[in-house]
């Protein structure tokens, strides 16, 4: 079965291909406001993800949900990182703790069992789907959604990973991956060197150095 065929997975599911999902009274078990390691599926057992809501959740409202995925199948380590903005911008954040590096099948399933369960949970916005990965869980992200019938809005995910999957780049080619990499430290140093003047200069902070110097 090909690759696109095993993550073409209907996320919409997680919805019921509505505006936003009817929550269950299982929502109510789910304590808001910190991570939960372990939540199983209730459609079966043998899939779970590390959750985090909002302290400010309530099913009157459509809520943003984001997938994250592990290669190691760490769900708590990508549920943690998204912990501060999830709470701030009302994001709910799920890890699968099944989804890992291996089978495409298993991580098909995986996506799958815990979309929906988290549609029978929560009031979920279906225009506001996003999903999110580390190394070989950045491939699955961008996988899925590329699915022809998942409405995903976003992916948080590294665009080597997608070039290296799509064949357009090479691990073996050490001379690209040289220069993807001076590429991107480039980047991160012009970024921060740009932000740190023109945060200076906002904050009047060259003024004042300016005028003790003189």
């Amino acid at each position: 079965m090909r690759r696109a065929q095993v993550l073409a997975l209907g996320v919409a599911l997680a919805t019921g291909g509505r505006a936003a999902s009817t929550p269950s009274a299982a929502a109510q078990e789910v304590p808001k406001g910190r991570i939960v390691d372990d939540v199983r599926c209730e459609a079966d057992a043998s899939q779970s993800y590390a959750l985090y809501v909002p302290s400010s959740y309530t099913p009157e409202k459509a809520w943003s949900l984001l997938l994250a995925f592990h290669p190691r199948a760490r769900g708590r380590v990508m549920v943690e990182k998204y912990l501060a903005p999830a709470e701030r911008y009302g994001y709910i954040v799920a890890g699968s703790n099944t989804s890992r590096n291996g089978p495409w099948e298993a991580s098909g399933a995986a996506v799958r069992c815990m979309s929906r369960d988290l549609g029978r949970r929560f009031a979920i916005d279906a225009q506001r789907l996003y999903l999110t990965g580390h190394s070989g869980g950045a491939r699955l992200a961008m996988q899925v959604a590329l699915g022809p019938a998942n409405p995903i809005a976003g992916v948080i995910a590294s665009l080597v990973w997608l070039a290296v999957d799509n064949a357009w780049l090479a691990w073996s080619d050490t001379s690209a991956m040289m220069w993807i990499a001076l590429v991107g430290l480039g980047l991160i140093l012009g970024i921060g060197l740009s932000w740190s003047h023109f945060r200076r200069r906002i904050t009047g902070q060259v003024d004042v150095e300016d005028d003790g110097a003189l």
